[in-house]
């Protein structure tokens, strides 16, 4: 199994869990700021890593990433956005399927950005190991 079955599995999680919470600018579609302005996010996933985790045979292949979930509102909303980061966290943390394993989820609030926007952005680690003979 490749990076983009568990890509896909991650961004159905956040779809569903997330549904009509916010817009949310996803990589490689067209998004436009929401005006008059009102709490957006935006998912990624900008890269990930491969390393062997064992000794011996079968080999273990661990495939391991950040998710990005940013979250974008009124610099006055501040409070709001750390409720969606919440969320957000909450969607994550420890969750697992069959595919993917999410981590704890790390908050860190960015404050207020250079377009005007208050910004919160939440990392979830995760991973999935495979055998290889």
């Amino acid at each position: 199994m490749g990076f983009l079955a568990l890509y896909s599995e991650i961004q159905k999680r956040f779809r569903t869990s997330w549904a009509g919470t916010t817009p949310v600018a996803w990589p490689n579609e067209i998004f436009m700021v929401p005006f008059p302005r009102c709490p957006w996010s935006r998912f990624s996933i900008p890269g990930y890593y491969f390393r062997q985790i064992n000794i011996g045979q079968p080999a273990v292949i661990r495939l391991a990433g950040i998710v990005y979930i940013q979250i974008f509102s009124k610099p006055s909303s501040g409070a709001e956005a750390s409720a969606l980061a919440e969320k957000v966290r909450m969607i994550f943390n420890t969750w697992h399927s069959d595919v993917v394993r999410c981590s704890y989820a790390r908050v860190k609030h960015v404050g207020v950005d250079r377009h005007g926007w208050y910004q919160v952005n939440v990392a979830i680690p995760f991973r999935r190991d495979e055998e290889f003979d």
